[in-house]
C-alpha cells in the first residue's frame, strides 16, 4: 500500500509539471520501480537472495539483456542502431506497452481497483526484514559493491544504516 500512495502521488506530480506528456506518469513511476527495484534484482539475484552463488559469466549476461529489455518497455523506447542485437526485441517491446501502462497505472492507484487494508505496523516489519538480511549478507554486499563502483555510494550509506541499526537491535 505504501508504494501505491508513493506512485499515486509521483503520478499526480509529474502530471502537473509536464501536463502535454501523457507517459510522463509511466515512465517516472517505471523508473523508480524498475531502474531502483526490479532490474537490479534481476541482474543481482545473489544479492536478493533469489541464488546461493553469483551467477555464471553466460547468465549473468543473460540477465543484463532481461534487464534492458524491460527498461525499454518500462521506458516505452524501443532498441535503436546504437543496440542493434537488441532491435528484434522492439515487436515485443510495441506489443507489450499497452499491458505494461495497465500495470503501471494499477500500482499507481491507492485503491488498485480494490480496497486494501493499511496498516502502519508493515513497514516496520518489513524495514526490520531488509535490515536482517542487510546484516546477514554484509560481507556479500561488501564484495559486489567493491565490484560495482556504480552502487558504492547507495552501498555504503545502506552498510551504515545496518551497522548503526544492527548495534541497536
Amino acid at each position: 500500500m505504501d508504494l501505491r500512495l508513493l506512485f499515486e502521488h509521483l503520478c499526480k506530480e509529474v502530471g502537473q509539471k509536464w501536463p502535454g506528456d501523457n507517459n510522463v506518469k509511466y515512465t517516472a513511476v517505471s523508473a523508480f520501480l524498475f531502474l531502483r527495484l526490479i532490474c537490479p534484482a534481476v541482474m543481482n539475484p545473489k544479492l536478493f537472495n533469489m541464488m546461493p552463488d553469483h551467477p555464471s559469466p553466460t547468465i549473468a549476461r543473460n540477465l543484463t539483456l532481461v534487464a534492458k529489455l524491460l527498461q525499454n518497455l518500462v521506458n516505452m523506447t524501443e532498441f535503436g542502431q546504437k543496440e542493434e542485437y537488441m532491435m528484434q526485441c522492439n515487436s515485443y517491446i510495441m506489443g507489450a506497452r499497452g499491458r505494461m501502462q495497465e500495470f503501471l497505472r494499477k500500482i499507481s492507484s491507492s485503491t488498485g481497483g480494490s480496497t486494501v487494508d493499511y496498516r502502519p505496523g508493515d513497514t516496520r516489519r518489513a524495514l526490520a526484514s531488509i535490515l536482517q538480511t542487510a546484516a546477514k549478507n554484509t560481507p556479500e554486499l561488501k564484495k559486489l559493491l567493491a565490484e560495482n563502483k556504480e552502487y558504492a555510494s547507495n552501498g555504503k550509506k545502506l552498510l551504515a544504516v545496518v551497522e548503526v541499526l544492527g548495534a541497536k537491535v
